[in-house]
């Protein structure tokens, strides 16, 4: 059997060289391996699922967390670290249930040292409640979850009102949660945010060191309540020190960037636009990749500005490339993803009209590789408005799974206000800038796209209509299948159809690689006009 510390430790190190697919190996081997719970194994268990916070790998610490509480592990802080993944995948009514549950598994001493994570989770997932039931209009249900959000952070804050995190972390959450009940014109009696602001940035601003090791919630904050009283100025030079520290990680940002597009809609201020671009690129820079969910993508969008970096000229492309990617399931099982195509430009008679292409081996009839038939599924477009569910009237074309892997779908009607994506043979040569970014819905979840090593390793000759296979190292998992692949010109170049483990270069060199495989949308389109399939 492996031992269950040598495998943590390679976990660890999976997570810091950005192998995901080690890593999700690994964390399933742990769950066989783990002893009968004991104090050490615990605190080894909390120790990786806090580095993978550092990440944000979500999948992964719910996966960690499911083992180790049933395996009978009652350390609070892997209970806590896992309902705030969940909180994050958006399962805020799970998080609250774990949080009560652990109240009653863990002795009353262990409560009390994560009695502030507790109620600071517990805060965010109420406040996440009020933020979707605000977006749905339901303002009585959104009034009631604010003020369960504001009680756990006063508890939270009251568990050491005098440390700097605590302050730094409840006090600020319990500004923004009265700022947004303001905002929304809901009553509360939440007392003044203006003078807690003024206290927190104060604090702050005192204890803040500028030698690169601070704690960066203490910058985040202090630039958080300069937007709550309305200094752009003092708030952006705040989080360019929290950008600056070496302790700065994903989670952080990702945490100031939700913060500033949900609850101050600082994309929608003139002079909040350039903080906002600055959140966002470094997060950019630093982990290359977020889920859009449709109730933020107006926000985001808003947030890019007019006149942003280099980094968020490409995400601004991505996420109107992402409008025409396609969530495709049978009933509640996401089978893969589809994008939006015009049926002339893929070679096809221009009287079909707007297609969503796939894989052969997601949507085929005869099925194919276990495909679903293309009466069993529905495809829905995240980012449209309105919630459309579309079927499939009928498969136009289909390419087996064992030369293109590729089916052509005609809906049930037509998309509205989605325009399909533009496509682009490969070149003849690899350019200088080999980019391959895929945007899909791995694992059945929000649209997501990752610009972390989004790069083309390798590409087969120009050979007519024959399968013309690609090779890159942009991260996938289940349910990319079908999944568009872009060039830095935020052209389709090929549809993402499996991962191999060791890869023979595609350019005749030697040795081996794993790598991500696709087939060229150029092959593709030859071989419908040259009357396959």
């Amino acid at each position: 059997m492996d031992d269950y510390k040598e495998l943590i430790e390679q976990a660890i190190s999976a997570n810091r060289r950005y192998d995901l697919r080690e890593l999700r190996e690994l964390c399933e081997r742990l769950g066989m391996a783990l002893p009968e719970p004991s104090d050490s194994a615990g605190a080894l268990g909390a120790a990786l699922m806090k580095e993978l916070r550092r990440n944000r790998r979500y999948d992964q610490i719910q996966m960690l967390g499911e083992t180790f509480i049933k395996a009978g592990y009652c350390t609070p802080r892997i209970w806590t670290i896992y309902a705030q993944a969940l909180v994050d995948r958006g399962n805020q009514v799970a998080a609250i249930g774990i949080l009560g549950n652990l109240a009653l598994e863990a002795s009353a001493e262990e409560f009390a040292k994560e009695a502030s994570e507790i109620h600071g989770i517990r805060g965010r997932a109420w406040k996440d409640i009020a933020y979707e039931a605000i977006g749905q209009k339901r303002l009585n249900v959104a009034k009631r979850a604010l003020k369960s959000s504001y009680e756990c952070y006063s508890k939270g804050l009251e568990t050491n009102p005098d440390d700097v995190g605590m302050l730094a972390w409840h006090g600020t959450q319990i500004v923004a949660v009265a700022h947004l009940a303001e905002s929304h014109e809901l009553r509360h009696d939440f007392g003044s945010k203006t003078e807690l602001a003024k206290d927190i940035l104060k604090r702050m601003a005192a204890d803040y060191r500028g030698d690169g090791n601070d704690d960066p919630w203490i910058p985040t904050a202090a630039g958080e309540m300069c937007v709550a009283l309305q200094d752009y100025a003092g708030a952006r030079d705040w989080y360019q020190k929290a950008i600056g520290s070496e302790r700065t990680d994903n989670f952080t940002l990702a945490s100031a960037h939700r913060q500033l597009s949900q609850i101050w809609r600082i994309g929608e201020i003139e002079e909040g636009a350039i903080i906002g671009g600055l959140v966002l690129d470094a997060l950019v820079e630093m982990g290359g990749g977020f889920h859009l969910t449709k109730g933020n993508a107006d926000q985001l969008q808003a947030l890019i500005g007019t006149t942003p970096p280099v980094s968020l000229v490409a995400l601004r492309f991505a996420m109107k490339s992402a409008e025409s990617i396609a969530m495709i399931r049978s009933g509640f099982a996401p089978l893969g993803t589809g994008f939006l195509v015009s049926a002339a430009d893929i070679g096809l008679d221009p009287a079909i009209g707007q297609v969503v292409i796939t894989n052969a081996h997601v949507v085929s009839d005869p099925s194919q590789s276990g495909a679903a038939l293309p009466g069993d599924v529905q495809v829905t477009f995240q980012l449209q408005p309105g919630n459309k569910v579309y079927t499939v009237a009928k498969i136009v074309k289909c390419l087996s799974v064992g030369t293109h892997d590729c089916s052509v779908l005609k809906l049930n009607k037509d998309v509205s206000d989605i325009d399909p994506l533009e496509m682009v043979d490969l070149p003849l040569v690899m350019p200088p800038d080999p980019t391959a970014v895929v945007i899909g819905h791995p694992l059945g979840q929000e649209i997501s796209f990752s610009f972390l090593d989004g790069r083309l390793v390798a590409f087969e000759p120009l050979a007519e209509a024959k399968p013309q296979r690609m090779h890159y190292r942009s991260p996938t998992d289940n349910g990319s299948s079908g999944s568009p692949v872009f060039n830095r010109n935020w052209k389709v170049v090929g549809i993402h159809h499996k991962y191999v483990e060791n890869a023979s270069p595609l350019d005749g060199k030697a040795g081996v690689y794993s790598a991500n495989e696709g087939i060229s949308m150029g092959s593709i389109c030859r071989a419908f006009k040259a009357g396959l399939g």
